[in-house]
């Protein structure tokens, strides 16, 4: 009896355990389809059934990386776990499930060894985030823009950088100011400034540089994009402060160096008040490339983008009021 209950305690001194006891699984869990196994007397792995995938859970005792894994071998989702207190528990559950002897079919190896386990689940996770990353960029490229124009609105819709719209002259201005040097780009921080509005906020060097660009082209496009942004929306710009903030702190809490960094501070915009020159009546464009159908009459072009200007206006009065 005591040569047992010593190969009992010898047992449970191996390197599978390195967590103390905590509360077993839940007893729904216990029910379903699961098999252990220890690998080099170091690792543990589980693997179970959730629904029709198989979660596999392998662990060193200092983390738990947890695979969902298709049908055929595929993953599907994965997470690594550092808290210590899921890491002991599930140790726990592990040697457990060891000195039950529970089996079932093989483990994919794959998924049972945790560094082979645990490259896979950061790739994978850098591939997901690549991809909710290009699909927030086709979404911010499908945001309003001024009728004619790519570069002109909150977003773009141009997929390249030399592709402009019908309106090129003004869409090549928004162009400049859409790739400012110094921005702060909606919802996000920048030199000590939060952007809550659903536009960029530029530097008001840019602002500048895009309503002498405006002014330059003084058309339709140029005019009623000047007034919508500087006017309408009223857009603000930042200028820089240089403040003195901590840039290195010691291990204990405490400022070790500091530094002079620039520092966002806002400005109302100027209004847009098209340069002082004489305002032209009649919209300019490039002139249209011959076709062999019908073609609309100048006067036509002029009402269809006198409804889209009106349009604009209309859709910005919208935003503001919201």
């Amino acid at each position: 009896m005591w040569s047992v209950f010593f190969v009992f305690l010898s047992y449970l001194d191996r390197n599978v355990v390195k967590g103390d006891f905590l509360r077993s699984a839940p007893e729904a869990e216990k029910e379903s389809k699961e098999m252990f196994s220890v690998i080099n007397g170091t690792f543990c792995a589980k693997m179970s059934m959730v629904g029709e995938n198989f979660l596999y859970q392998v662990s060193d005792g200092a983390e738990v990386v947890r695979t969902v894994v298709s049908p055929a071998g595929k993953l599907v989702n994965c997470s690594i776990i550092v808290n210590q207190i899921q890491v002991k528990s599930f140790m726990h559950e592990c040697r457990l499930g060891l000195l039950d002897h529970r089996g079932g079919q093989l483990m994919d190896a794959r998924f049972a060894r945790l560094d082979e386990t645990k490259g896979m689940c950061r790739e994978f996770r850098s591939m997901s985030r690549q991809n909710q990353s290009a699909k927030a960029s086709r979404r911010s490229k499908r945001g309003f823009t001024y009728p004619g124009t790519l570069w002109c609105g909150a977003g773009n819709m141009a997929d390249h950088y030399n592709q402009l719209g019908k309106f090129s002259q003004t869409d090549s201005c928004c162009r400049t100011h859409d790739h400012c040097q110094h921005v702060i780009h909606p919802f996000s921080s920048n030199f000590g400034y939060t952007n809550f509005k659903w536009l960029s906020i530029s530097h008001c060097d840019c602002d500048e540089a895009l309503k002498e660009c405006l002014r330059k082209v003084n058309d339709t496009s140029s005019r009623v994009v000047g007034q919508a942004f500087f006017n309408v929306l009223t857009v603000p710009c930042f200028e820089f402060a240089y403040e003195e903030q901590c840039v290195e702190r010691h291990w204990y809490g405490l400022c070790k160096g500091y530094k002079k960094v620039p520092v966002a501070v806002l400005k109302e915009s100027a209004p847009y008040d098209f340069g002082g020159i004489q305002v032209i009546d009649e919209l300019t464009v490039a002139p249209p490339k011959k076709h062999d159908g019908d073609e609309k009459p100048e006067s036509a072009t002029q009402k269809e983008q006198s409804g889209n200007d009106l349009e604009l206006m209309m859709l910005i009065s919208s935003h503001v009021v919201c």
